[in-house]
């Protein structure tokens, strides 16, 4: 298997920056990449010497990205699309006024300018770096081993209704992951 593979692209959702680091480890040339249909194939991608577990790389070239006030990122490249077919109404929702396509994702740049994505823009309350979406946690804590050895069903805090989070929040890796954490972390 892998010791034919010359590189790898991981995109779409996070894989989280440890299982990324675990198949770099194996020998796997794995890079990310971020992108969308609207962009025709991708506007980040991470060089051979500059891959970091964290992010999707730098602007590509003639792509020129920006992130709005709110924390969405936008781009603004040669290969974008240039409307939904006979769709005008959500082609105007889907672009800014100056021609930058709206990714629906919040992110922010690193000090080294590669593009950091935390979740989608409508599950972001903050928008810079210390943002934290509900797909970051997800990938965060699933991985964590302080999760995996919590009791798989929450208990009650004593004298309350209320669940406890750490305990709320395990309830296994398997499940835990396909559940929301905005349920986990509000159970009664």
């Amino acid at each position: 298997g892998f010791s034919r593979v010359r590189t790898a692209y991981t995109a779409g959702e996070a894989i989280g920056p440890e299982l990324f680091s675990f198949y770099r480890s194996l020998g796997l040339n794995l890079k990310q990449l971020y992108g969308q249909t609207e962009a025709f194939l991708y506007v980040t991608c991470q060089a051979d010497r500059d891959i970091r577990p964290d992010t999707v790389g730098p602007a590509a070239p003639h792509v020129d990205i920006r992130i709005s006030d709110t924390g969405e990122v936008l781009f603004k490249s040669p290969g974008m699309f240039l409307g939904y077919f006979k769709e005008p109404e959500k082609t105007a929702e889907a672009m800014t006024s100056d021609g930058f396509v709206k990714t629906g994702d919040a992110g922010f740049f690193d000090a080294n300018g590669h593009l950091k994505i935390i979740d989608r823009a409508k599950d972001v309350r903050r928008p810079h770096s210390t943002a934290r979406g509900v797909a970051w946690i997800a990938t965060t804590a699933r991985i964590l081993p302080i999760v995996r050895a919590l009791p798989a069903r929450p208990r009650a805090v004593a004298g309350s209704s209320r669940k406890a989070m750490p305990s709320a929040m395990a309830t296994t890796t398997a499940s835990w992951v396909q559940t929301p954490i905005w349920r986990l972390v509000t159970q009664r």
